[in-house]
């Protein structure tokens, strides 16, 4: 019975060696149809706009941004309920 586990173990250890070391040097696929992503599309870190300075991290607004938008729409939500009032 000892035996039996013993090798199902030693089995079981060269298959997950080999398995990682498998996994380890598969490397991506080239697609035919990439290109390279323009720096002009990528979204800018900072900019200036009427409502103040907005802030991004990788394209994700800061939480002063965040807030500072929302305070703006609800601001323009207040003047078109005035104007159609």
């Amino acid at each position: 019975m000892k035996k039996k586990l013993l090798l199902c173990l030693i089995s079981m250890f060269f298959i997950g060696i080999g398995t990682a070391s498998a996994m380890d040097t598969a490397k991506a696929p080239k697609m035919k149809m990439t290109t390279d992503i323009p720096e002009g599309v990528l979204t800018p870190n900072h900019i200036n706009s009427r409502i103040g300075e907005l802030n991004m991290e990788d394209g994700v607004p800061t939480v002063k941004t965040s807030d500072l938008i929302y305070d703006n729409l609800d601001f323009q939500h207040g003047v078109t309920s005035f104007l159609s009032g």
